[in-house]
């Protein structure tokens, strides 16, 4: 009975602390998707609640760091504790320093990762500016389908994100790889994350 009333009264602890507390943190579930997130890790980077719930932190981060992202998430997974800095979005396109403490915690009966944000620094958005091949810049469509093709996903879920059909999506994918002179997607998104062109604040 009274480990029952030490559990509820660190519960309350804790979600008041996370809720009221002037550093940014969320939380996250198994699969990096986004749990909770306090009203200042929001005001950092700008997106509204509901758009960051439930979704993956993957999103939110600069495409230089998808690489070591799985990396990471393995190394995290057999420690209690991970610590180290991350480059963010913020919806504005604005990129973000995050220095950050992670941590797994028993919370509501489930096993989740708080991330807090302990030092964040801006940095000035990066325009691309290098000339395409064609001299054709990408249309807003087509940066949207770059973004999500960035993100590893088909055609046909690039689709349903969108509400338009999947034949419309390839042919957006056709057109931008004609316009930065890549001969296959995995090309395209070489060429589009070296030059500045994905820009995940149109990912939504």
């Amino acid at each position: 009975m009274q480990s029952d009333v030490r559990a509820d009264s660190w519960r309350e602890m804790f979600w008041r602390v996370f809720g009221a507390s002037l550093t940014p943190m969320l939380l996250l579930d198994r699969d990096r998707r986004i749990v909770a997130v306090n009203d200042a890790m929001i005001a950092n980077l700008g997106y509204p609640r509901q758009r960051m719930l439930d979704r993956r932190l993957d999103i939110f981060y600069d495409a230089v760091e998808w690489e070591y992202l799985e990396a990471w998430w393995r190394a995290f997974q057999r420690r209690p504790e991970f610590n180290g800095e991350r480059k963010m979005v913020r919806a504005d396109g604005d990129r973000v320093d995050m220095e950050y403490a992670a941590h797994w915690a028993e919370i509501d009966g489930r096993r989740l990762a708080l991330f807090v944000a302990v030092h964040v620094s801006s940095q000035p958005r990066r325009h691309a500016t290098t000339q395409l091949p064609t001299g054709e810049p990408l249309s807003r469509r087509e940066l949207e389908v770059l973004g999500w093709v960035a993100l590893g996903r088909r055609a046909h879920e690039i689709a349903d994100e969108l509400g338009i059909g999947s034949r419309t999506v390839e042919s957006h994918v056709r057109n931008a790889m004609r316009k930065v002179g890549a001969r296959s997607q995995a090309q395209l998104v070489a060429i589009a994350c070296a030059r500045g062109l994905v820009d995940l604040s149109t990912v939504s």
